[in-house]
């Protein structure tokens, strides 16, 4: 009994021992599985991200290519001036120079409107009004018949001089109100009556020229 008691546990122990053997060499290869995945997943990680840079570096260097000029065409090209000299060519050219009775009378308006806001309230908005109007009158006046045929030209003088006139007797108005000082209404009143000298020389001129009926 004895005998067959110590073989019994002879063998049990070595299946025992025989189990834990085959255990621990599936735990070693189950533990060398994973840390080869894991090491070959990392290299295929590295390997993504290398590419992905390289491919990020060809995006950005294609992109500059397309978008950023060659020197051909910073230096070569023309288009652009090509494309400017064809919209201007289609504008209509403007006179080179105005007559000088119009240019006479643009300096004028521009020292009234010098002048203008340093009317007083009460008559910024009345006679200030009248006295920029009237000068926008005659500047009208004149540019148009500077346009205007021989026998279309005279009547339009002859209203430019008549608001010539008024615009001195409102200038004489508002130096009396005091809203212009002295100084401002003699350089105004000089200027102005030497405007109306220039479009009365005009208009003798145009009448001298005109046929009498």
């Amino acid at each position: 009994m004895d005998f067959l008691r110590r073989s019994t546990v002879k063998k049990i122990s070595a299946n025992v021992a025989w189990f834990r053997v085959v255990d621990l060499e599936g735990f070693v290869g189950a533990v060398s599985i994973c840390f080869v995945f894991q090491i070959a997943v990392e290299r295929e990680n590295v390997v993504h991200q290398v590419m992905l840079e390289i491919l990020h570096i060809l995006f950005l260097s294609l992109a500059a290519d397309e978008l950023l000029p060659r020197r051909e065409e910073i230096f070569d090209g023309d288009d652009i001036l090509v494309g400017m000299s064809e919209n201007n060519s289609s504008r209509p050219t403007p006179p080179a120079r105005l007559l000088p009775v119009i240019e006479h009378a643009t300096a004028v308006y521009k020292l009234w409107y010098g002048y203008r806001n340093d009317f007083p309230k009460g008559a910024r908005y009345t006679l200030g009004a009248r006295i920029d109007a009237t000068f926008v009158y005659i500047l009208e006046c004149l540019f148009v018949a500077s346009y205007q045929g021989k026998n279309e030209k005279l009547p339009t003088i002859i209203a430019a001089l008549r608001k010539t006139d008024l615009l001195k007797f409102f200038l004489r108005i508002a130096w009396e109100l005091q809203a212009l000082n002295t100084k401002k209404y003699a350089l105004l009143s000089e200027k102005t009556d030497e405007l109306g000298r220039m479009v009365g020389g005009w208009k003798k001129g145009l009448e001298m020229k005109t046929p009498a009926r």
